[in-house]
């Protein structure tokens, strides 16, 4: 443990100076948070961007995502706790869960974060191994018919009942193949509404398809051959 705490000590201290949102003050009482992965939109971040630790909206840990500087490429974020300071007074406490928040410096924007923290709560010297961080785009407005709870960035991809999302205005039913709203009708293979395929498979079993069974009785088969009496190229049957 006592060795861990030597490596990444250090790199605090060795890193650029933060984003305006990320400064932080040091705390005698610490847990770092190590990310597998961190993503905008399931894109990796990139050597300059940043991760922050946040209890509220007081930062209390940041982190440069230069994975290249990170032991075995995975890098954490520290995460400050209360030690009675007046300059960390606002900072984690034990069995807290921070949020954390993404700069993307090609954008100049701060992002809301994901992870799963629920299966760990702050301590102090905590080391927590998490799978993924990652700023999500998508629907947040829970009203709409394609609301994300996962979502961390609102994209403008919203639609509503109103907007002919679907048929009966509560976003939970279509058309069928049988114009009947709320139907579970489907085409089947062979394009029939409601059918089971059968109607049009040939003897291969492929919808539509062309094969057949030939005089030999072999599917898609090419039947007697030319010169031969019968299916097993007998030529002396006087046929």
């Amino acid at each position: 443990m006592y060795l861990k705490i030597l490596i990444v000590i250090p790199s605090i201290l060795l890193s650029q100076e933060q984003p305006e949102l990320f400064g932080y003050n040091q705390s005698t009482l610490q847990a770092f948070y190590f990310f597998n992965s961190a993503m905008i939109n399931g894109v990796e971040l990139e050597s300059d961007d940043w991760v922050g630790a946040f209890r509220n909206d007081v930062c209390i840990g940041s982190r440069q995502w230069d994975t290249s500087e990170c032991g075995g490429g995975i890098c954490d974020v520290p995460a400050m706790g209360n030690d009675g300071s007046n300059d960390t007074s606002e900072y984690m406490l034990p069995g807290e869960n921070p949020i954390f928040k993404i700069y993307d410096s090609s954008e100049n924007t701060y992002y809301d974060a994901v992870s799963n923290l629920e299966i760990c709560g702050w301590a102090n010297f905590n080391f927590c191994s998490l799978d993924e961080l990652n700023v999500e785009f998508g629907c947040m407005d829970a009203s709409a018919c394609n609301h994300n709870g996962d979502a961390t960035v609102d994209d403008g991809s919203c639609t509503y009942a109103e907007d002919n999302f679907d048929c009966d205005g509560n976003c939970t039913a279509n058309i069928d193949c049988n114009d009947v709203c709320g139907g579970d009708l489907v085409n089947d293979d062979c394009g029939i509404c409601g059918g089971d395929n059968s109607s049009c498979l040939d003897c291969a079993g492929t919808p539509n398809g062309d094969a057949f069974v030939d005089e030999c009785g072999v599917c898609g088969g090419s039947g007697i051959a030319d010169g031969a009496c019968d299916c097993d190229g007998n030529v002396d049957l006087g046929c």
